[in-house]
């Protein structure tokens, strides 16, 4: 994560480096000509962690041949070794931010034969979390181009994704390609491949008939019935596709996961589920069908918005989400020079554009990006000029409300559903997702009165791991 999907089979031992030639761009008075054999591109920042800047920012991209760096201006904002690259994703549509679904399949998965797959499989598994689920299913926005890089930090797995100019996504995909031996991942291409597959393997589904809500990758699977299938991968490995409900098209599958297979396939029909109970609510632990077993890994069971450290943050990022419904970020970071908090929001008034709400013991800032519009959204004040600050509900969303000065600004905290979702989906379940946009707004709130205990706050939150896997 027999016929594989490409993604499965990336390898982590990179080709031999290749040189590349320097591609020349005039320097300006704030940003300095790249270092020789360099090749530098433009990009747009989008998803994923970067310290002390918002999405929307304009940042460059340097590929060396010892390393991919990250830069604003002068300032590197992330250097990735070469030999830590573990894929390049392109994409011709923007997802919600990918922070945890690498961290999702647990690294002690290590009852899945055979022996010694753990690593790789992970991996692979986990990058056709962020093909299948959730960018799979998003819509398509034709010429625009879209990057993911996905490395190795110790541990953790990392993603940032930059939007590069419809003129140089040939060029980028070669330069990438030469420095870290491996090709970029086609999600426009996997995507009529498993289209293909669900078609090929309609046959061999069955259906789950759940009689109780459960949660299966930190996803919710309502009570009733939900068409699935078994799909063999590289290996000896399987991988486990869930539909929302009785379809098997493309647009149904909700949930992806691998799971070890024991004993002979059974034709199709009604699968026996095997629960697994835990304090937040039940999963699932097996499915049978007919003398099959399918075992799915123990994943973590949440609480509607139960902060926790997000994946591959280095307890720099919480995560307070409600499944498929609703996921927000808090992102520690500075502002001017000094500690604070990054918040994904929009304005009040200005719904076509979101942008970064950064707060400091001192100093409050709104920047929505480079564009007009969002040089027109911009604020800054200092937290002793405000003399309200409220959480307060409005139109069905949360808001963190201030009052400074004679001036009032109203955000609503981001809490974007999957891409599989929707908004509509969403909001049919709208108790969920007020809870976590409450949360994410109560969080600012404290954080302009008291950022000390915010900070205290955020560091009992941070160190709730995002993988608790029992054995």
């Amino acid at each position: 994560m027999a016929a594989s999907i490409p993604v499965a089979s990336i390898s982590l031992t990179l080709a031999a480096l290749l040189a590349l030639p320097p591609v020349a761009r005039a320097s300006t008075p704030d940003r300095p000509p790249a270092p020789a054999g360099v090749s530098t591109w433009d990009v747009e920042f989008k998803a994923g962690y970067l310290p002390d800047i918002g999405v929307n920012r304009n940042i460059e991209l340097d590929v060396h041949k010892e390393n991919l760096r990250l830069r604003l201006n002068s300032r590197v904002l992330a250097e990735i070794p070469r030999e830590k690259v573990i894929a390049v994703v392109y994409d011709s549509a923007l997802h919600s931010p990918l922070v945890g679904y690498f961290d999702q399949v647990p690294n002690d998965f290590s009852k899945l034969p055979p022996e010694g797959w753990l690593q790789g499989a992970s991996l692979a598994v986990n990058l056709l979390v962020m093909v299948v689920t959730p960018l799979i299913l998003a819509p398509i926005v034709n010429r625009q181009h879209f990057v993911s890089l996905v490395w190795k930090d110790g541990d953790r797995h990392r993603t940032v994704t930059v939007q590069v100019k419809d003129g140089e996504r040939d060029e980028v995909r070669q330069a990438l390609k030469g420095a870290t031996g491996i090709d970029w991942v086609d999600a426009p291409a996997e995507r009529k491949h498993v289209e293909r597959e669900l078609k090929a393997a309609k046959g061999e589904s069955f259906v789950l008939k759940l009689d109780r809500e459960v949660q299966v990758a930190e996803t919710y699977l309502k009570r009733g019935a939900h068409r699935a299938v078994v799909l063999p991968r590289e290996g000896s490995r399987f991988e486990m596709l869930i539909s929302k409900g009785r379809g098997l098209d493309l647009e149904d599958i909700l949930v992806n996961t691998p799971v070890l297979v024991e004993g002979a396939a059974s034709r199709a029909g009604e699968a026996e589920v095997v629960y697994r109970e835990a304090k937040a609510g039940p999963g699932i632990a097996q499915v049978r069908v007919g003398e099959r077993r399918i075992t799915l890994p123990t994943y973590p069971i949440r609480a509607v918005a139960e902060p926790h450290e997000a994946g591959g943050s280095e307890a720099t990022a919480v995560r307070i989400a409600a499944g498929q419904y609703a996921e927000g970020v808090i992102t520690r970071t500075t502002l001017g020079g000094k500690p604070a908090f990054r918040f994904g929001v929009h304005r009040f008034g200005f719904p076509d554009i979101g942008g970064d709400l950064f707060v400091s013991s001192t100093s409050i800032d709104y920047d929505a990006g480079p564009s007009k519009k969002g040089k027109r959204q911009r604020m800054h004040a200092r937290v002793s000029d405000v003399r309200v600050v409220k959480v307060t509900s409005a139109f069905g969303t949360w808001h963190l409300l201030l009052h400074v000065g004679k001036r009032r600004y109203r955000f609503r905290m981001d809490s974007s559903p999957r891409a599989a979702v929707g908004r509509v989906e969403a909001m049919r379940n709208v108790k969920r997702v007020t809870e976590v946009e409450s949360r994410l707004a109560n969080f600012a709130r404290l954080a302009i009165q008291d950022f000390d205990s915010a900070s205290r706050t955020f560091e009992e939150w941070s160190s709730t791991p995002a993988e608790r896997h029992a054995p």
